[in-house]
């Protein structure tokens, strides 16, 4: 069988948009491929049952780096934890401030951070990715998109392994309505990067 290196950032527990690649983990054995997934760390104890169902079936799940969201983590900070009813005008105030930090902390994200928000799992994900493509000698690739900085693996992998890649964008990236783009270099940056990643 052919051995084949499935990189997806949505997989389970993750819910949403996974029946895809779940679908076509399924499908690949019956078809003379032999997979191996590489996604994000999730829940340790929900993940590590999840992963040995998919060993049985000869399947291995590698896990590596986690979700970085600056948004989320500055709105846990200032997240108002249920008390006594006499400081409702303190818990206001702390809401209005947790408002307007998260619209702040989201107009700064537009700018800094591309392609996407899980854009710092591409590092350790193509290191990763690297070792499982040496240590298994595996010749293609597949990568699931979005989160469209996963193409950004695979070029990377493109560039330094001798691998057959393919991409499968669900969705549109450089002329996608749903990504913000607040400057023209964004939109610049977005198509690319696409381009570079289809050649």
């Amino acid at each position: 069988m052919k051995k084949i290196l499935l990189i997806s950032y949505q997989f389970p527990p993750d819910t949403g948009s996974i029946q895809r690649i779940l679908n076509f983990i399924n499908f690949l054995p019956k078809n003379g491929f032999s997979p191996t997934v590489l996604t994000h760390k999730a829940n340790s104890i929900i993940s590590k049952k999840i992963d040995n169902e998919y060993l049985d079936s000869d399947i291995k799940i590698y896990r590596t780096g986690k979700e970085w969201n600056l948004q989320s983590q500055i709105s846990q900070l200032l997240t108002v934890s249920p008390v006594s009813d006499n400081i409702i005008e303190t818990k206001t105030c702390k809401n209005q401030l947790r408002v307007n930090v998260k619209y702040i902390f989201k107009a700064i994200k537009n700018f800094i951070i591309w392609p996407d928000n899980n854009v710092l799992w591409v590092f350790s994900a193509f290191v990763k990715a690297r070792a499982i493509i040496k240590k298994d000698n595996i010749k293609i690739v597949y990568i699931v998109t979005p989160p469209h900085s996963s193409s950004l693996i695979g070029l990377l992998l493109k560039l330094f392994s001798s691998i057959k890649l393919i991409v499968d964008f669900r969705d549109p990236w450089a002329n996608d309505v749903d990504i913000i783009k607040p400057t023209k270099f964004h939109v610049f940056l977005h198509g690319y990067f696409e381009k570079l990643v289809l050649k």
